[in-house]
């Protein structure tokens, strides 16, 4: 199974975001999309109309922070059960939780978008944003999933968490040297930060390979994960 996240910067560059997302559906199962609101949305109905859609958005305080994301599932893979997950805590991101009919085993996938300020560092609501993520999944069996930008640097408690929890870093396993790249480091050339977006694993998955390739489609890149069923 294939599985792609990515923040798409609410379609900035529109068409070199287009063009790699019309590429990578010739076999991904699924998309998962962050800050994915406005022309964008319109335009990914257009190339993911086939596959079923799940999307969610969050209306905050801070209006420098309002998400919109959404999960696309290719069709044929079977949608048991989706939800929002931190929906109602203001200081903290928001989560489309879904639960998939794949292969031998249930597949527990978590598309997060964590919450942006202060800084990349712990807070409340980013320790509790991730302990949420780690609750929700700990009874389920299968394979589960957390991934997308959350917004916090490696070293933060709200990261170790999940090393903790039983999950793989896969940004660390597979010696990722950067989520980010030059879009984002000459807006902020003072504070060049070069994570924030993460995919977890539980270790008992096994993975076939992680990447997350240079390419300027964002001011993230790409996480393109395959997991074998």
């Amino acid at each position: 199974m294939k599985i792609v996240f990515l923040n798409c910067w609410d379609g900035k560059i529109m068409n070199p975001l287009l063009q790699f997302i019309e590429a990578q559906k010739m076999d991904t199962d699924v998309f998962c999309f962050q800050e994915a609101g406005g022309n964008v949305q319109t335009a990914l109905e257009t190339i993911l109309g086939s596959y079923t859609k799940l999307s969610a958005e969050k209306n905050i305080l801070d209006s420098s922070f309002t998400p919109t994301q959404v999960t696309y599932v290719r069709a044929g893979i079977e949608v048991v059960r989706e939800c929002t997950i931190l929906s109602d805590n203001p200081h903290a991101g928001l989560g489309i939780y879904t639960e998939l009919a794949v292969g031998t085993k249930p597949l527990h996938l978590i598309n997060l978008h964590g919450y942006p300020h202060p800084g990349k560092l712990d807070t409340p609501g980013r320790l509790e944003q991730s302990k949420v993520c780690i609750d929700f999944l700990k009874n389920l069996p299968g394979v589960r999933i957390i991934g997308g930008d959350i917004n916090v640097l490696p070293e933060t408690q709200s990261i170790q968490m999940f090393g903790n929890a039983g999950y793989q870093d896969l940004i660390q396993t597979f010696s990722i040297p950067t989520t980010r790249n030059r879009l984002v480091w000459e807006r902020f050339p003072d504070n060049p930060l070069y994570y924030s977006d993460y995919v977890f694993v539980d270790h008992n998955t096994t993975v076939k390979s992680f990447t997350a390739p240079t390419m300027e489609i964002s001011d993230h890149l790409p996480m393109i994960l395959e997991i074998q069923l």
